[in-house]
Parts: C-alpha cells; structure tokens; sequence
C-alpha cells in the first residue's frame, strides 16, 4: 500500500513539474519526464509486495526499518 501512495505522489510531481514547465521554464520538464517515468516504474512494480505477502505467510518477522 505505502508502495502506491508513494508511486502516485512521484507521479503527479512529475506532472506537476511538466506543465510548469509550459508555464514557467523548459528546465522543468528536463526534470519532470525522468520523476514521472520513476513513479510509473514504482507503481507498476508489484514484484517487491508479493514478496512481503508471502513472507508474511510464511510467519517471517517484519523488519524493523
């Protein structure tokens, strides 16, 4: 869950650095492109919550980070 929270408030900042960068400066969508393509990358990797799922199964502790 924390995985899609954090992909989709990446992706709007890319959003956002975009169509500020049609507002303001072009040196917007130099950074905007690569953080809307990293949150798209974050929330289309699912591979890293499947594998807590089956940890959790399994009965392996939560780490504490």
């Amino acid at each position: 869950m924390k995985q899609m929270y954090s992909g989709l408030s990446i992706t709007v900042f890319g959003l956002f650095l975009i169509v500020a960068s049609f507002i303001w400066d072009i040196t917007f969508l130099i950074f905007g492109i690569p953080i809307l393509i990293l949150g798209g990358i974050i929330l289309i990797n699912k591979k890293e919550e499947n594998i807590e799922k089956i940890k959790y199964e399994k009965g392996g502790k939560k780490s504490k980070r």
